[in-house]
């Protein structure tokens, strides 16, 4: 930015356009371009006049007009406007840097290789159970006794806990000194997963489908390498699955009468149900497949009858004649059950 005289008052005024700023001046508000071109036509306009001739009296001036030309005022002095205040500029603060959510390094998303076709997996907490099993990361399933989980019973090959207040157990295979318990638990949960396929009625593994997917990496309360899965939980009489009992077929057959019930007191949904499963079982049986360490449970809240704990078939010699046997015994307890009308017209469809 300049300044500038106004060529009538002579007092400085900016060069920005804003012209001469005094008020008492004739160019008072004339900008820049237009004292610029007054100049020139008052330079033009006083080239043009000739001057004046000097006389005797103007040439020499006399003592009073000598004396006025050497009192004759000063050029008055030039206005100068104190320049505009500086606006000085506020930044803005930066934004709040929210740094991003840390998620512990313990924190294991569920392993799922493909979406289950059983809806009971999803369902009443197994993805949650999953997740506390896989947060431990080969730390003692101690740390979830006694909040979360409480001591159900113990077998050859693994301890079992209920899970509180849900419907799932969790089962714990030991290592110790014979790593081939690791594989027998294998050979089950393959058994169980094939079983299913062929509409045999099993207990839910959870949102698994293979054996990889269900077994988990966790310390025992001994602190010996473990590992460890969920099952559905079957409320039934588990006391009765000892096969080295004789009388073992007929104690199933009497199970599963007392929990349909006969007559009046039977139950159409868990007569529907019994049904189903041991037909299921014995279309398999008739493929000449056999279930090694073959045990069921009737689910005394529904009447399905489950498969469950199937063995190892590399150590279980086939008895598929003696299972056989079994199917049909239980079978024949279904048969008299069945209500008479549901009897007549079956027969008659037939």
């Amino acid at each position: 930015m300049g300044w500038k005289n106004c060529i009538k008052c002579s007092r400085y005024y900016s060069d920005d356009g804003s012209g001469c700023r005094n008020t008492a001046c004739a160019r008072y508000g004339v900008g820049d371009a237009n004292q610029q071109a007054a100049a020139a036509s008052s330079a033009q306009a006083s080239s043009s006049t000739p001057a004046p001739l000097q006389t005797a009296s103007t040439a020499i001036p006399s003592s009073s007009s000598s004396s006025a030309f050497i009192a004759s005022a000063p050029k008055p002095v030039p206005h100068v406007s104190a320049p505009k205040p500086v606006v000085h500029l506020t930044v803005a603060p930066l934004p709040a840097v929210i740094p991003p959510v840390v998620v512990p390094s313990s924190h294991v998303l569920p392993v799922i290789s493909s979406v289950s076709d059983d809806q009971y997996a999803r369902s009443d907490g197994a993805i949650e159970i999953r997740q506390k099993l896989l947060d431990l990361r080969n730390k003692s399933i101690a740390n979830l006794i006694p909040d979360y989980l409480e001591l159900l019973g113990k077998g050859i090959n693994k301890t079992v806990y209920r899970v509180k207040e849900k419907p799932w157990v969790v089962a714990v295979i030991s290592a110790g000194f014979a790593e081939s318990k690791w594989r027998a638990v294998r050979c089950e949960i393959e058994q169980l997963l094939e079983l299913r396929k062929h509409g045999v009625t099993v207990p839910s593994l959870g949102p698994i489908t293979s054996v990889d997917d269900a077994l988990i990496n966790v310390v025992d309360e001994k602190s010996f390498p473990a590992k460890a899965f969920i099952e559905q939980l079957i409320p039934g009489n588990h006391a009765l699955c000892r096969q080295e009992n004789p009388d073992y077929a007929q104690k199933f057959a009497s199970e599963i009468e007392r929990v349909i019930g006969k007559g009046r007191n039977l139950d159409p949904t868990k007569f529907k149900n019994a049904k189903a499963d041991l037909d299921a079982l014995a279309a398999y049986f008739a493929r000449g497949e056999d279930i090694p360490d073959f045990q069921i449970v009737v689910d005394t809240n529904t009447g399905h009858v489950y498969t469950i704990d199937p063995g190892d078939p590399h150590l279980t010699g086939s008895v598929i004649n003696k299972h056989l046997g079994w199917i049909r015994e239980w079978r024949k307890v279904i048969a008299v059950l069945e209500p008479r009308s549901a009897g007549r017209v079956r027969m008659a469809a037939e």
